[in-house]
């Protein structure tokens, strides 16, 4: 889902932050400042149960269990014990980025982290995802249209 293949919305409430992804207008709520549920108790969904807590440097916190094990993390099988531990922060005014770190005894002999950047689109308005060949991008602007076929 963090992935920066398409583009992503983040809404904040106090209660929980959504991002929604461009494509198939999937959503991931990370639920604030609660309580993660035990790993045992987690029926699996497809992108977990996180729960997020913003700490003293202005970075968000958030912890992932549940995921269901046909659901890879970036390629990768794992265990229904799988934790997933993501720091996002601002890295500038029009960025930011979300260092995530995996622990699963079952399949990793250590912790593998990865790190994703992100920057903001000022202005650009999510756009209905379709399967099909029907979108113009254009790289001068960084934006893209539907084609309509006109």
């Amino acid at each position: 889902m963090m992935g920066p293949v398409f583009p992503i919305e983040v809404i904040e409430t106090p209660q929980q932050i959504n991002i929604t992804n461009e494509a198939y207008a999937q959503t991931r709520r990370i639920y604030m400042n609660e309580k993660q549920i035990a790993v045992d108790d987690a029926e699996p969904v497809f992108f977990g149960h996180s729960v997020g807590h913003w700490d003293k440097t202005g970075a968000l916190i958030v912890n992932t269990i549940g995921m269901k094990e046909d659901v890879r993390m970036a390629g990768a099988p794992h265990s229904p014990n799988m934790k997933v531990d993501e720091v996002i922060r601002r890295t500038g005014p029009d960025t930011f980025e979300d260092r995530i770190t995996v622990t699963d005894p079952a399949y990793l002999t250590a912790p593998w982290t990865w790190t994703y950047h992100y920057k903001k689109k000022p202005g650009y308005k999510m756009g209905e995802y379709i399967c099909e060949n029907n979108r113009d991008y254009d790289p001068k602007t960084d934006s893209q249209k539907l084609d309509l076929g006109k």
